[in-house]
């Protein structure tokens, strides 16, 4: 559900101190502010915030939230039309979750959290990282020059139980070509992916106007991203285009590590896929591979990330995902791990860098299976 504005504190911190002593955080106070969403339910609130400019790019003011103590999870997203942003501060008494500014990169596990079109977070990230009760402070930055424009703060809230159904949306864009498949089977083989890994799904079937043949990036993409608005703001949108026109190969795109879900229409709110990425060689569609990477992609708009990448030496920072080390499944020597090199440390994980020729990828772990579930796309 969406209610109205959020009620919020501006806390206008004035920093003090040399450059070589930075002050002590400012003491965090939420009195008097009603507790962030609704018992029992997941809920959309939303802050206008306004930026200001800084050496460095822009920044929002910061704003106070209080965090209930029956919280199972919660997604921040910060927009302004299509410029770039990113959660640059999200701190309690005593724990920093970001800071933007001592980690513009987003390096720092469980988040890898940096800059995006309708940038999100979502807590937890992983067994460790759920935010507790209490005063949290939030602002956003940029690195371009925003001062003076208004934006908004998107906080998703779910305080109910772990579970129930992931809501989709298969969009068909365009004059996209499906061959010798149809809309309702590739959905049914979409819901067949998640129903092995252990997830409902609930999938509607659309079509809208738009280009079948995209950039992987760039205003034609995200365009395509914001162009369908479900009347249920908590699905997520899966775009299927005819191909990537500047990268043939690629399978799909989410719009984030997780995307901005719960909140529809911006260039960051939907999952692009290519259906001729798909075709072998003798021109026929692979379905399975198909399903397999449009839930893939929809892992990464929850907040899942590779469980490898492809040279062995990054992992998520889920601890029991199987994780494929280089150093010791690489078998041809050529510096990139396969998911046959890796199939018995993690190459069927659905989250794996990549797909599968001989085997399904449709295995999730406990704790990639409960972050699906906490999302506020499955209720």
């Amino acid at each position: 559900m969406t209610r109205g504005a959020l009620s919020v504190a501006l806390a206008l911190v004035a920093l003090a101190g040399c450059k070589d002593d930075p002050p002590p955080p400012t003491p965090l106070d939420c009195s008097g502010l009603a507790d962030l969403g609704v018992a029992g339910e997941v809920v959309h609130e939303t802050a206008t915030v306004t930026w200001t400019n800084t050496g460095r790019g822009s920044e929002t003011e910061e704003l106070l939230v209080s965090i209930p103590p029956d919280l199972e999870s919660l997604t921040l997203v910060v927009e302004t039309g299509e410029s770039y942003t990113a959660i640059g501060t999200l701190r309690q008494e005593g724990v920093s979750y970001l800071d933007g500014r001592a980690d513009p990169f987003g390096e720092t596990a469980p988040y890898f959290h940096t800059l995006g079109q309708a940038g999100a977070v979502a807590l937890p990230a992983n067994e460790d990282s759920a935010i507790g009760p209490g005063c949290a402070l939030v602002q956003g930055i940029s690195d371009e020059s925003l001062g003076g424009r208004t934006g908004t703060l998107h906080f998703v809230t779910r305080r109910r139980a772990a579970g129930g159904t992931l809501h989709l949306s298969l969009v068909r864009v365009g004059a996209t070509e499906l061959g010798e498949v149809t809309m309702d089977e590739i959905g049914t083989e979409v819901a067949a992916v998640f129903t092995e890994a252990g997830i409902d799904t609930d999938i509607e079937l659309v079509d809208v106007d738009g280009p079948a043949f995209v950039e992987a990036e760039g205003v034609a993409a995200g365009v395509v991203r914001s162009s369908y608005r479900p009347a249920d703001p908590l699905r997520i949108v899966v775009y299927l285009i005819q191909a990537f026109s500047d990268e043939p190969f690629t399978l799909g795109f989410a719009a984030g590590i997780p995307g901005p879900n719960g909140v529809t229409g911006t260039v960051s709110s939907g999952v692009l896929i290519s259906y001729d990425a798909h075709i072998d060689d003798e021109g026929f569609i692979l379905p399975t591979m198909l399903a397999e990477t449009i839930a893939h992609e929809v892992g990464h708009q929850v907040g899942l990330f590779h469980t490898t990448e492809a040279e062995g030496s990054e992992f998520d920072a889920i601890g029991d995902t199987l994780e494929c080390p280089r150093r010791m499944f690489d078998a041809d020597g050529d510096g990139e791990l396969t998911a046959e090199e890796c199939e018995t440390a993690g190459g069927d994980n659905l989250m794996f860098w990549l797909s599968a020729l001989e085997f399904s990828q449709r295995e999730l772990s406990p704790t990639q299976r409960r972050l699906l579930e906490l999302s506020p796309v499955t209720r």
